[in-house]
Order: structure tokens, then C-alpha cells, then sequence
């Protein structure tokens, strides 16, 4: 296959590596990116042509899959290429920043019905599987995830990533995978209440985010749950727990391991493989196959997982509960 980047930053690294492992050592055709010396050095690396012009890149090369990685301010042009040519593609998250945006972008998607993904890359763990079936025909009665990283000490973050309005701060940039597993594993989201503050790294012109938010919120069934994320601790936690009358379930996916007691019967299981490898295993499957069904993360199911987000996102900003918006 003939294979284009768009974007060509930290996530876009990773998963050149990973199609480099899958497709070959020089698997591009064309990396494009705005600043041009980042997308001739991802060609140096794993072949094919530099481009600042996406547009111009799919006149040169007709490529016959790509990848976005565009910050989630910047994906509605690349998306709308790839449908106007009919080609397929895979889309990092978040769909959109904005559901206007996102919707125009399904819009177009469903009209070119081209084979496509979003990057939710936790609906391919292993230990998912495993608590989807050790859970099955049980109702969820609560979900309590947390997310704790170092995000604010990174000296290479980006300065758009601490301005509300570019990334949507750590619920937009990361919370959104834990959301889309929830809605994945226990139902649909329909209503936010978020508080967020600021202890270590103080409101100003360049950082209008919050370092720290936790989120309450109630599911279609009638269950309810809660999310902890904070950008100011330098341990990584990345964790969900899915409780029901008789069980429980613990997903830790900074180790990798999924532990439960089902029914009175202990349970554990672990992840072999990275599923960030997976995803895209998947996705590359299901072009060569034209087969959709193998895609977990739609861009219509997606944009629902954006919704949920930006519900929460105004509840920091009117400090009241707020509605999901139906998409």
C-alpha cells in the first residue's frame, strides 16, 4: 500500500514506527506537515517525499491509505481529502475540536463510505476484551477511572496545548480515551458535572487549561460515575474500574493488567501486545479486505465521545451540570 502522514509530530512518530514494523522499513509514499523540515526528516527516516500542502501531496502521489495526526483544530481539510479522493483513512483523536465541525466532517464520511478509523486505541487492549466478556449480560452499576501524568513538566509540550480554546486542556488531549471506553464498555454518557483548578502552574495568557479536573457523571442506564485527571503528577496512573452487583473489575493500563472478582470467582488477565500496534494492524487489515466490520472506533461513534468532552468542558465554564448534545 501506498502510504501518506499527515501531521507528522509525537504521535505521528509512534505510529511510523509501528506501520514501519507492520509494512517494511520505508513504508511512506509522502509525509506533509506545516513545517516542512519535520515532514523531510519523517521521509529521511521512512521514505517517500516531503510536503508543507496537503493538497499537492495527493496530486503527486495518490496515496492509497493515510494517517492524520493533525492537532484536533486542524483535521476537518485533511479528513475532507481523503473522502473527496476515496481514500482510506485513519484519524487520530479527537475527531474534531468542536461538534459543528465534527458533524460536517461525518457528514462527508458517510457520503465517501471509505474505510476509516479513530485512534481509541483502548478498545484494543487485551485486558478489554477480557472485562467485556468476564462482564457480560451484567449491569454496571459504577465506573471509577484516573489519569496522573507529568503533562505540564514536559519540556517539548506545545504551547497549544496549554490554551483551552486549541486543545481543549487534559479531558479534550486525554481523558477523551477513557470516555470513549466507558461509553464502549458500560453505555452511553448523558449528563457532566466538572470542576478543574490550578495548584502549581497559575492561570495566564499561555496557560488557560486546568492542570487538574475531576468529572461526576451519569450513564443512560441510570448508573453513575466518576473521572480524576491531572497533567501535575509525575507518576503515570492510568486506570477503570466497572463495578455491578456481583463484580468488579480493575483495567490498569499503566501495567497492563486487568484484575476482577466475578461472581465470587477471581479473575486476571494481562495485555501481550501493544494495542497501539494493534489498532492499526486492524485498520491496514481492514483496507487490504474493504472490510469496515474489523473498525472499533467509527467517526459517527467517535464524534459521540467528543460530545461528552465538550459537555464537560462547559461545565467548568458555567460550574453547573450540563446535558450531553445528542450528535
Amino acid at each position: 500500500m501506498r502510504i501518506a502522514f499527515i501531521g507528522a509530530g509525537a504521535i505521528a512518530q509512534r505510529h511510523l514506527k509501528t506501520v514501519a514494523a507492520l509494512c517494511g522499513e520505508k513504508p511512506l509514499v509522502a509525509a506533509c506537515d506545516i513545517d516542512r523540515a519535520r515532514a523531510a526528516t519523517a521521509c529521511q527516516a521512512y521514505g517517500g517525499n516531503p510536503y508543507e500542502d496537503a493538497a499537492l501531496m495527493f496530486k503527486a502521489e495518490s496515496p492509497d491509505v493515510v494517517f492524520i495526526c493533525t492537532p484536533p483544530f486542524a483535521r476537518e481539510d485533511a479528513v475532507k481529502l481523503c473522502c473527496r479522493k476515496k481514500v482510506p483513512f485513519f484519524c487520530e483523536k479527537p475527531p474534531a475540536a468542536d461538534l459543528k465541525t465534527a458533524a460536517k466532517i461525518a457528514e462527508a464520511v458517510e457520503k465517501a463510505g471509505v474505510v476509516h478509523t479513530v485512534g481509541f486505541m483502548y478498545r484494543h487492549a487485551e485486558t478489554v476484551d477480557e472485562c467485556r466478556r468476564w462482564l457480560e449480560g451484567a449491569a454496571i452499576t459504577s465506573v471509577v477511572s484516573q489519569v496522573a501524568c507529568g503533562v505540564l513538566f514536559d519540556p517539548n509540550l506545545h504551547a497549544w496545548s496549554k490554551l483551552m480554546d486549541k486543545s481543549g486542556g487534559p479531558l479534550m488531549e486525554q481523558a477523551i480515551n477513557l470516555v470513549d471506553l466507558i461509553r464502549s464498555l458500560a453505555g452511553e454518557i448523558t449528563e457532566v458535572y466538572a470542576f478543574g483548578s490550578n495548584q502549581l502552574v497559575p492561570r495566564s495568557e499561555t496557560m488557560t487549561v486546568p492542570e487538574t479536573v475531576t468529572l461526576a457523571y451519569r450513564l443512560a442506564s441510570g448508573a453513575v460515575g466518576c473521572h480524576y485527571h491531572s497533567w501535575a503528577h509525575k507518576v503515570w496512573t492510568c486506570q477503570m474500574e466497572l463495578r455491578s452487583d456481583e463484580s468488579r473489575v480493575l483495567l490498569d493500563f499503566a501495567t497492563g493488567k486487568a484484575t476482577g472478582n466475578i461472581k465470587g470467582e477471581p479473575k486476571e488477565a494481562a495485555t501481550q501486545k501493544d494495542y497501539y500496534v494493534t489498532e492499526i494492524e486492524r485498520f491496514l487489515q481492514a483496507v487490504k479486505e474493504n472490510n469496515p466490520s474489523l473498525v472499533r472506533s467509527t467517526y459517527a461513534d467517535a464524534t459521540k465521545s467528543l460530545a461528552v468532552v465538550l459537555a464537560a468542558n462547559r461545565s467548568l465554564e458555567t460550574g453547573k451540570p450540563e446535558k450531553v448534545k445528542e450528535v
